[in-house]
């Protein structure tokens, strides 16, 4: 700051100068350009956990579907990937404004009313990289699997 000399003699400090805001404001930038990249990856963490959540959940509410209704219930990929359906009924978007996304092999799982399923695999896409699930046939167990594996 800057003093100046009032009328009665005395010194006030009054306000900032151009260059000490510049250097203010240069400083708030360089640590919000450092911090960014962090962010962007909790963010992007953050995201990837509740897409997970919600395959899960996805899963969970089509084998439910099944059993209370007595026939298949149907688990499909809908909005370009950016959600998963069961029956048409019950929706369970992705979020993370489309940067994540789900692929199904087959396009449809079929879940049965004595517990079984259709084997298949969804496979998330996401900034992080590519997480597989892999739904067995047999007793509709839901397991992590690499993308190159199954």
């Amino acid at each position: 700051m800057r003093p100046y000399s009032s009328i009665g003699g005395k010194r006030h400090e009054h306000g900032f100068t151009l260059i000490e805001a510049l250097v203010v404001l240069a400083i708030v930038a360089l640590v919000a350009g450092l911090a960014y990249p962090s962010i962007e990856r909790a963010r992007d963490a953050i995201a990837l956990r509740h897409a997970r959540g919600q395959v899960a959940a996805a899963v969970s509410a089509a084998r439910a579907a099944a059993q209370r209704r007595g026939e298949p219930s149907v688990l499909a990929a809908t909005d370009r990937g950016a959600a998963l359906v069961v029956n048409d009924d019950g929706r369970f978007p992705l979020g993370a404004e489309g940067r994540i996304t789900v692929a199904m092999r087959p396009a449809q799982i079929l879940f049965y009313p004595d517990g079984t399923v259709l084997a298949g695999q969804v496979r998330l896409d996401a900034p992080q990289g590519p997480t597989l699930y892999v739904i067995e046939g047999d007793n509709g167990i839901v397991r992590d699997a690499r993308p190159g594996d199954a």
